[in-house]
C-alpha cells in the first residue's frame, strides 16, 4: 500500500492567499461604502442572504450522519431560541450547543454502528 504526502509550498498558499485576501479587503470597503451609503431598498434581500449562507454551508457539511443529526438540531434550536433571544444571538448560542452536543452524538452513533 502506497501513502502519497502532500506538501503544501509557500507558494502555492501565496498564490492563493493574495486574491483572496484582496477580494475580502475590496468586498469590506464597498460594503462599508454602501452600507453608510443607507440603501433602504436593499435591507430585506439583505437580510434574507445570511440566513441562506448559513443553510449552505451547514448543507455541504452535512458529510455523516452524526453530522446531519447536528445540523438538524442547531437548525430546531436556532427557530426555537428566535422566540427568545435578541437577533443573531439565536444562531449563535445554537451552534455552540449543537457543536458541544455533537461530541457524544458521534461518540454514540459510531459506537453503535462498529456494534
Amino acid at each position: 500500500m502506497t501513502q502519497q504526502r502532500s506538501v503544501l509550498h509557500p507558494e502555492y498558499l501565496l498564490g492563493s492567499w493574495i486574491p483572496l485576501y484582496a477580494s475580502r479587503v475590496i468586498d469590506t470597503i464597498v460594503a462599508v461604502v454602501l452600507g453608510a451609503g443607507g440603501l433602504v431598498e436593499w435591507i430585506g434581500p439583505l437580510k434574507a442572504v445570511f440566513p441562506l449562507v448559513f443553510l449552505v454551508l451547514t448543507a455541504l457539511l452535512c458529510t455523516s450522519g452524526p453530522l446531519a443529526l447536528v445540523a438538524v438540531l442547531g437548525g430546531v434550536m436556532s427557530i426555537a431560541f428566535a422566540m427568545y433571544l435578541p437577533s443573531g444571538w439565536n444562531i449563535v448560542s445554537a451552534g455552540l450547543i449543537a457543536s458541544l452536543a455533537g461530541i457524544p452524538l458521534e461518540r454514540l452513533l459510531c459506537r453503535s454502528v462498529r456494534a
